[in-house]
């Protein structure tokens, strides 16, 4: 049984515009591992050797939000809603042209950072780029070796897949539970359904994502909704778990 608090208001889920750009920078970055819900908007958040505040890091990635080309393109995203205001969004893509999407939003996205780092006391040394340029692990190293180097990044989901990227859920609103498309949970649960099913509608065969291994009831989480493991990726440096789903 769900331990919710009570949920008022009418909910919906829409697809994303590009005035919703800064609300799913926001998103995005927290799904990254970021603190930006409940910091104060001077609060300073590390990518790469530059360091902004949350207020200016939104406003640069959502830049890229706002965007019809890039990874976290309002065009690849979905809205949820209460009362017609945003409260959560789930990103998600075709892995179809995920490299080339994925070549130009992390050139840009460095790019900003670089352009946002201070130019006094800089290490000339340090690049200020936290999204590797280098593309594929070959294969001829293994995660343990390869770890230590964030430039080592395999691809999140490969051609033929419907990637689910980013989802992230206000604070407050977390254990809210609302009706939507016939089912009674969580935002977060009703992005990931409709999610799902929007993949379905595209006609992919299969549905994707990773999860942080760090994090086990997530894992168990998607395990539940009918996702089976694939493997392991090595991802910013980081080891997640692949998984899977197919639909029929």
């Amino acid at each position: 049984m769900l331990n919710n608090l009570s949920a008022t208001g009418k909910f919906t889920i829409r697809d994303a515009r590009p005035s919703d750009g800064e609300f799913i920078a926001r998103n995005v970055l927290a799904a990254m591992g970021y603190e930006v819900f409940n910091v104060d908007a001077d609060s300073a958040i590390e990518f790469g050797f530059t360091s902004l505040n949350v207020k200016d890091a939104v406003k640069l990635v959502g830049e890229i939000c706002a965007r019809p080309d890039t990874l976290y393109s309002y065009a690849r995203t979905r809205i949820a809603c209460v009362e017609g205001n945003a409260v959560g969004s789930l990103t998600a893509y075709s892995g179809d042209d995920y490299l080339s999407l994925r070549v130009l939003t992390w050139g840009l996205l460095n790019s900003m950072f670089e352009g946002a780092a201070p130019s006094e006391d800089e290490d000339p040394t340090r690049s200020a780029a936290c999204f590797p340029s280098v593309e594929v692990s070959n294969g001829t190293r293994d995660h343990e070796s390869a770890r230590e180097d964030i430039l080592v990044t395999e691809p999140e989901c490969l051609p033929g897949e419907f990637y689910l990227d980013s989802m992230a859920v206000l604070p407050e609103f977390r254990r809210m539970a609302f009706e939507y498309a016939g089912a009674t949970d969580r935002i977060g649960h009703l992005l990931m359904l409709d999610g799902i099913e929007e993949g379905r509608r595209k006609g992919f065969p299969r549905i994707s994502l990773i999860v942080d291994k760090s994090k086990p009831r997530l894992f168990t989480y998607y395990s539940a909704l009918g996702f089976r493991p694939d493997g392991e990726i090595l991802f910013l440096g980081h080891l997640y778990d692949r998984m899977i789903k197919e639909l029929d």
